[in-house]
């Protein structure tokens, strides 16, 4: 564990940047420095997400916290997550699993470095165009990867990696949400779209009574978009996952949320069935999003608590209480896939759509 070196570099993270973490490392990797200052190694800036820097340099990628939040998520749950994903690794450190290995950890500051892995990054265009065996053979290896990874770190070694919950997860009770939903803020906060909302959270409850399997909490890497799914284009065979930031103990429902939400349908369909097969269990996409449209519901009760209210108003329940949502039957077959690629208020306005519809 790294509590006390994340601790205490903690002030330096929230004022880093890209550039300065490349400084950063470089300084304690003599071996680096003398590669990129020679012109052997140069370095590259992928495309950096909303709460982490990544710097790949020659084969190892490292990683440090941006040190800032988004509404409802404080500052050091993010730095938490580095930590969290550290140790992960280093617990995983010799197992099989298709991810990155540990390779360095960083002693001034709270960052880490992992090997590169080889693979193309896999989008739902590319699943679009594979042929069925193809699709079907490529869903198998990310449903083995999901399965092993749930069976490798038992919940009480997760517990110790404070692996037991995510800040980007929304946590609520299912009789406590039906109790909200009761109430006149819900049907003031909901308006002319409150009963179907309301039965958005019965039928869920109705699914978690029924399904007491799903509920109980495993590993999951709950991050399974495109960009943190690697294979290998000719032989059409998953070759890595990267991106363990948000791994934590949760649903297989939870897990599974980000597939639903940025692949299609059938192939998302082919994921849940031979994850069920080697787990055993009923997990379908319908059960899926049944759990994110509770949590999102869930979500939209509590935003008034968050210090960042006005924002996390406008971006969770304001636009998408404006949008016209279609029953499932009726649904055109463009809100059974997510269009990722859209800028990132479009791309919202599609995912929601595709929630609900």
């Amino acid at each position: 564990m790294l509590k006390k070196d994340f601790a205490q570099a903690v002030k330096r993270a929230e004022s880093m940047s890209s550039n300065a973490f490349l400084d950063a490392i470089l300084e304690e990797r003599p071996d680096l420095r003398e590669k990129v200052k020679s012109g052997a190694v140069k370095p590259v800036f992928p495309g950096q997400g909303f709460s982490a820097y990544t710097v790949i340099v020659g084969d190892e990628v490292f990683k440090t916290s941006q040190g800032y939040a988004w509404p409802g998520i404080e500052t050091k749950d993010l730095i938490l997550g580095i930590e969290r994903e550290h140790d992960l690794l280093q617990y995983l450190q010799d197992s099989e699993l298709p991810m990155p290995k540990l390779t360095y950890t960083g002693r001034k500051l709270s960052f880490f470095g992992m090997t590169r892995l080889q693979g193309e990054t896999l989008n739902r265009w590319d699943v679009d165009g594979l042929a069925p065996d193809d699709k079907r053979q490529l869903a198998k290896d990310i449903a083995t990867f999901c399965a092993d990874l749930a069976n490798a770190v038992p919940a009480d070694d997760a517990v110790k990696m404070n692996l037991d919950a995510s800040p980007a997860e929304v946590m609520f009770d299912a009789k406590q949400l039906r109790a909200d939903m009761d109430s006149a803020r819900a049907r003031k906060l909901f308006g002319e779209r409150y009963d179907f909302f309301k039965k958005a959270v019965d039928d869920y409850i109705d699914y978690r009574e029924k399904n007491p399997a799903t509920a109980e909490k495993v590993l999951m890497h709950c991050d399974l978009k495109d960009g943190n799914m690697l294979w290998n284009p000719e032989t059409k065979r998953l070759t890595g996952v990267i991106d363990f930031g948000l791994s934590h103990l949760t649903s297989v429902e939870s897990g599974f949320k980000k597939l639903y939400e940025k692949f299609p349908a059938d192939f998302t369909d082919m994921v849940l069935e031979e994850y069920a097969a080697l787990q055993s269990i009923k997990i379908t996409r319908q059960q899926v999003q049944t759990w994110a449209c509770a949590e999102y519901v869930a979500y939209a009760l509590n935003v008034q608590k968050s210090t960042d209210y006005g924002r996390s108003y406008n971006n969770y329940v304001k636009w998408p209480l404006q949008l016209k949502y279609t029953p499932p039957a009726q649904a055109p077959a463009a809100t059974q896939t997510n269009i990722g690629a859209t800028p990132a208020n479009s791309a919202s306005r599609f995912w929601i759509a595709r929630l609900f519809g």
